[in-house]
């Protein structure tokens, strides 16, 4: 299972997003996914989820209610 996300109304299309990584930190992720049996995809969606959640007035700006 992966973790959810709630998503605004009519935002159902994925669109790709191109991440450049230092040697260090790629490693890092590559090893955390094999540790976690996660794929970067997956660990870097639950980060940025993570990280919008905190921002002010992030729910109210993509329509989503606060939790």
């Amino acid at each position: 299972g992966g973790t959810e996300t709630a998503r605004a109304p009519g935002l159902k299309r994925k669109v790709s997003l191109h991440l450049r990584l230092d040697g260090e930190r790629h490693l890092r992720l590559r090893l955390v996914c094999a540790v976690e049996h996660r794929s970067a995809q997956q660990i870097v969606t639950q980060a940025l989820d993570e990280f919008l959640d905190r921002q002010p007035d992030n729910a109210a700006l993509a329509g989503r209610s606060t939790k």
